[in-house]
């Protein structure tokens, strides 16, 4: 199975994330999204409550939660991972964002990025 970050969407206070599934497996449980952030290593974790039909769901968070105040840190890029579980074990996907810009300002002195490219993830 693969998922890509396809719509980033302002709704009223919230960002609203849209992911395409492909070759989804013919049942999951428990789907949830979490955020890496790569330098710190935080991470939020989202259920996913919308689920448009098999291929196509929403996630919506507030963009506030995806920045702090540690480290002296004002920008955030995040990996973006899709879990859930399938045949009694635990299955974990990268986000792909190949077709989105993903660099978000959120003030003057912060922001933050969805990054799906694994290359620039340290191994």
């Amino acid at each position: 199975m693969r998922a890509i970050l396809s719509g980033l969407h302002q709704k009223k206070q919230q960002q609203e994330l849209e992911f395409e599934l492909i070759d989804v497996p013919g049942s999951f449980d428990n789907l949830r999204v979490t955020f890496l952030e790569t330098t710190s290593l935080a991470s939020v974790t989202l259920p996913v409550t919308r689920i448009i039909d098999n291929n196509l769901v929403r996630v919506q968070i507030d963009p506030a939660k995806l920045q702090f105040n540690a480290f002296d840190q004002s920008e955030f890029t995040w990996q973006l991972f899709l879990a859930f579980d399938a045949n009694e074990e635990q299955v974990i996907l990268q986000v792909e964002s190949e077709y989105l810009s993903d660099r978000h300002q959120l003030s003057l002195t912060s922001q933050f990025q969805f990054n799906a490219d694994s290359e620039a993830w340290p191994h």
